[in-house]
């Protein structure tokens, strides 16, 4: 099917075969979209790891100076380049590949009607109602080891495969100390990969001085370098599936910038 979905406040064509699209509101995640726009300027290089269909590597193509656009299953990278030439975006790069911690073969699956959460796993295979695709990893420290353009950005996407992403990209982060936006999934986490969720905070503490969870709704901010928000932000997110996205980084003006997306989203709700 084909839709007109504003992104960013521009209205793009866009192509997908599945109920991801026929179920997306008028506008592409206004509060991800804010958060990026509150973070990517346009001389940045920005990395999408797990790129889907190609929504948000458009909203890049506005924000950014290049993308390179990482989408590992070929059918779903079919739409993606499809939608990037559908919308003649010339400033994104758009790859057939995943990133992991090695390069290697590996499977990823995704249900039959929605492509938008296909995963990679190891420990969960499924079968009914569920397409499986051989795809293609590699490493971003290798990916851009001898790219003359590197990330300052990374979006990071990949259904609870997040912790060895990080791991394959040890040097690119410490040497170029990118700003990376990614998901935080209990359940994938979890289901998929194993993972509890106390451990990838303390993976992720490791990596980032600058470590912050972001509610849906861009209603509130966490440090989660500090223990007793740390502990707020696990019991919510795995009792309620709240504070779903993490902002890391490096820079200490990560913070005040996502403060003032969350004023924006508190004046935004105030009765006029």
């Amino acid at each position: 099917m084909q839709r007109n979905i504003s992104i960013g406040g521009i209205h793009r064509t866009v192509s997908s075969d599945d109920q991801y699209l026929a179920q997306m509101p008028e506008a592409f995640e206004p509060e991800m979209s804010a958060i990026f726009q509150a973070l990517i300027r346009p001389d940045m290089v920005v990395a999408d790891v797990g790129a889907n269909i190609g929504l948000t590597a458009l909203l890049f193509s506005q924000l950014a100076r290049k993308t390179f656009a990482f989408e590992p299953a070929p059918s779903t990278f079919a739409l993606l380049q499809a939608n990037l030439d559908t919308n003649k975006i010339s400033n994104v790069e758009a790859h057939n590949i995943g990133m992991g911690d090695k390069p290697e073969q590996q499977t990823i699956t995704f249900a039959s009607s929605n492509r938008s959460g296909g995963f990679v796993s190891d420990t969960l295979k499924l079968d009914a109602g569920h397409v499986s695709e051989t795809i293609r990893l590699e490493t971003l420290d290798r990916f851009f080891h001898d790219s003359a353009d590197k990330p300052d950005f990374i979006k990071l996407d990949v259904e609870g495969f997040e912790p060895r992403v990080l791991r394959g990209a040890d040097a690119l982060l410490a040497r170029q100390k990118p700003t990376v936006v990614l998901e935080l999934n209990h359940f994938c986490l979890n289901i998929m990969h194993r993972v509890a969720v106390p451990d990838f905070l303390d993976q992720l503490s490791l990596l980032f001085p600058v470590l912050l969870a972001v509610e849906r709704d861009n209603s509130a901010i966490a440090n989660l370098h500090i223990a007793d928000e740390r502990y707020r932000v696990m019991n919510l997110h795995v009792t309620k599936f709240r504070f779903p996205n993490i902002v890391a980084g490096f820079d200490p003006k990560i913070e005040a910038q996502m403060n003032m997306v969350t004023n924006s989203q508190h004046a935004l709700r105030a009765p006029h």
